[in-house]
């Protein structure tokens, strides 16, 4: 029940919105960006699954802060 409560504090898609620039454009991604995306890195394979993530721009940002493309996406 804690390990939920805290998985949903740290999945929040709200959170990711200094990433739209990178995500919509190919603006490269700000450091703040990368650090919401390496804090939320366990739930990449959520947002996938919800359909969040279709964007080839979204992986790009990924890769370009050095977070490495989960399994859930390669299949």
């Amino acid at each position: 029940m804690v390990v939920a409560a805290a998985t949903a504090a740290i999945c929040n898609m709200g959170k990711r919105v200094v990433c739209k620039p990178p995500f919509i454009g190919r603006a490269a991604p700000c450091e703040s960006c990368c650090a919401n995306l390496r804090v939320q890195e366990r739930c990449l394979c959520k947002y996938v699954n919800r359909g969040y993530m279709k964007s080839p721009n979204a992986w790009e940002t990924v890769k370009a802060c050095g977070i490495p493309i989960p399994w859930c996406t390669m299949h």
